[in-house]
């Protein structure tokens, strides 16, 4: 009897779908679960089956619920960082660990992202996670002139595309590799890229005025 792990299953509409051995997508319909598996299905269950033709293709009978599948991780295939503004990496992958986060600057928006991709490519990550923007104004030094700055930050991470395997060996190398990869990443916080603009120099300044203004008015009093 042919065998294949669920690869999805929508409880409302009561129908899914399995990864056969094969490699084949195969339907499946509640109704031909057995009736003691139906509360159990889910993604990453074994099952055993049957097949029968159908004008839309093969689907499945008699489905029995064998076991669970253990998670198997695969590299992305991905040609740029997934950048995410919330800690979802995209449908079927996991994100396997994240970095503190890391802020830089920059008066060019563009140029910000690259900078904050390059440094969680440098660490070893292929994602930005739960990412903020935000934009402060900048101060020349020489002159009164104000500029915007740019302001991003995020959490480097780690991201796999996870799929379901009935092979215990298989999962268990997967995930050597993946604590392998993990134990490589940097263990210090990277290090933040800040505009250097006078906007402090001149709060500090201001704020020593201050001080001299009230204690000359202090010494005014007594």
């Amino acid at each position: 009897m042919p065998s294949g792990t669920i690869k999805s299953y929508s409880a409302q509409k009561r129908y899914g779908f399995i990864d056969s051995e094969k490699g084949e997508s195969i339907f499946f319909h509640a109704s031909n679960v057995r009736p003691a598996d139906r509360e159990k299905l889910a993604a990453g269950k074994i099952v055993s089956f049957g097949e029968r033709p159908t004008p839309k293709g093969m689907a499945a009978e008699n489905v029995v619920i064998e076991a669970v599948a253990a998670k198997h991780y695969q590299a992305l295939d991905q040609t740029d960082m997934i950048v995410s503004k919330t800690s979802a990496c995209g449908k079927g992958n996991e994100v396997i660990h994240r970095l503190g986060r890391v802020t830089v600057e920059s008066r060019d928006p563009h140029a910000a992202m690259d900078k904050l991709k390059a440094k969680a490519r440098s660490a070893g990550c292929n994602a930005l996670v739960n990412l903020q923007r935000d934009r402060r104004t900048g101060e020349a030094w020489t002159n009164n002139y104000k500029y915007t700055i740019h302001v991003l930050s995020a959490e480097p991470a780690l991201v796999k595309r996870v799929q379901y395997t009935a092979d215990r060996e298989q999962a268990s190398t997967s995930r050597a590799n993946v604590e392998k990869e993990v134990r490589q990443l940097p263990a210090r916080q990277i290090a933040d890229e800040k505009v250097s603009d006078a906007s402090g120099y001149s709060l500090a300044l201001s704020l020593v005025g201050l001080f001299i203004f009230v204690m000359i008015i202090f010494a005014m009093g007594r």
